[in-house]
């Protein structure tokens, strides 16, 4: 049955209406309702100022409840927190409403006693989630910061077995059992690729053989690291550099199917996730901006490649500051940064390194905000005391004389 879970709150002059999002829970209407009395109340009514609020209380007709046409991430706490950037006065109400919602919906995951109740909720299709995912609500709750929501337990519990798929056993494996399995499968993956992309018709073996998501994700690395080889390669190339041309190991070719391959990769989850989703990420604006410098690089070999034969060769050192061989090289050794860059990206996923790098990532805005306060510091002491000295620009001290000067005075 379907049910649709909903509050309204009035916060002095401004009325906010937040619908959570729907759960489908195979129980019967005697068991929903005992559930909905287990879930936290809403009602906060301690507020002189603020109205008595109705309590959240699911409907448990058979009819399914009419849905918004409204997306639910209209109605996420990230929504609330912009409510709140405008009306400072309530910011202290609009925090405690936020925090209530996210444990409301954590609590809704609570109430599903199997996995398969947890399941229905993740996959639900409607009101704002996209359609292409395995776990919809899962996207959904990651555009509405939901982060209690998606780090339940049992949230978590479905997730894994649906990363592992049919590698349940991966866990329990040790280390030497999963190199074997996995170089095995690098082996075969390029093989296994071509045939995939060649053949008319879907193989159904071949599918379940790339079905795990965690198989995926060790190629689709792997694949990466390959490809990082090949552009440390051709970068430490033994070839003549002293004269104009574009490079001439032939591996740039293998560079260039790779890049293409990421951004076909790239255009897949833009259209999955849509543009306000895909901007969002900063790693998806990285990805952009290397794949950017990778097809400036190729355009401007393109253009050496054509005019190799007519252009003279000439020393470097006699080269012009904008050579279209050095504004190549320039833009490739910014592509191969921000290619290895991506690494950390991938260790992200590490349960150790992970949380690391996510400290890190934090600590660099707090040093930003630091180096600016440090600063307008240095800014005012060094304004002050240029204004004092000021009379005394001509006659500066040699640094001989004041060696000379503290010498005498240590004496």
């Amino acid at each position: 049955m379907t049910s649709t879970w909903s509050s309204c709150w009035s916060i002095g002059d401004t009325a906010l209406s937040v619908r959570i999002l729907p759960v489908v829970c195979a129980v019967e209407p005697n068991a929903a309702v005992t559930r909905a009395k287990s879930l936290p109340s809403w009602n906060t009514a301690s507020d002189a100022t603020t109205p008595t609020k109705p309590s959240a209380v699911p409907p448990t007709s058979a009819r399914p409840a009419k849905m918004s046409s409204r997306p639910a991430l209209n109605f996420a706490p990230n929504s609330i927190a912009a409510l709140r950037r405008k009306l400072n006065s309530r910011t202290e109400k609009y925090l405690e409403l936020s925090a209530k919602l996210k444990e409301f919906v954590k609590q809704l995951l609570e109430q599903c006693s199997t996995t398969e109740e947890v399941e229905l909720i993740l996959k639900q299709r409607h009101m704002g989630a996209p359609c292409n995912a395995i776990f919809p609500r899962i996207y959904l709750a990651l555009q509405c910061r939901q982060r209690e929501f998606i780090a339940h337990e049992n949230c978590q519990q479905v997730l894994q077995a649906a990363w592992l798929d049919e590698w349940q056993d991966w866990r329990g494996m040790s280390v030497l059992s999963k190199l074997l399995r996995l170089l095995m499968r690098l082996i075969l993956f390029p093989f296994l690729a071509l045939v995939y992309i060649l053949m008319p018709r879907p193989i159904q073996w071949l599918e379940r053989y790339m079905r795990p998501p965690i198989h995926r994700y060790l190629l689709s690395t792997s694949s990466y690291l390959a490809f990082l080889i090949l552009v440390f390669i051709v970068i430490s190339h033994d070839r003549e550099a002293k004269y104009r041309g574009p490079p001439q190991s032939g591996l740039e070719w293998g560079i260039i199917v790779y890049v293409l391959g990421y951004s076909w990769d790239a255009f897949k989850r833009f259209q999955l996730q849509r543009a306000h989703t895909f901007f969002a990420s900063w790693w998806n604006i990285y990805d952009l901006l290397d794949l950017l410098l990778f097809y400036c690089t190729f355009g401007i070999w393109y253009e050496l490649w054509q005019r190799q034969a007519t252009v003279p060769p000439k020393d470097r050192m006699e080269w012009e500051w904008d050579d279209p061989v050095l504004v190549a090289e320039s833009l490739f050794a910014f592509a191969t940064i921000l290619a290895f860059g991506k690494l950390l990206q991938i260790f992200r996923v590490d349960r150790r390194m992970g949380p690391l790098l996510i400290s890190l990532g934090k600590m660099v805005f707090d040093m930003i905000r630091f180096l600016v306060v440090y600063v307008c510091v240095v800014l005012s002491f060094s304004t002050g005391l240029s204004n004092m000295y000021e009379t005394y620009h001509d006659q500066v001290i040699s640094p001989s004389v004041a060696l000379a000067i503290c010498c005498t005075m240590l004496q």
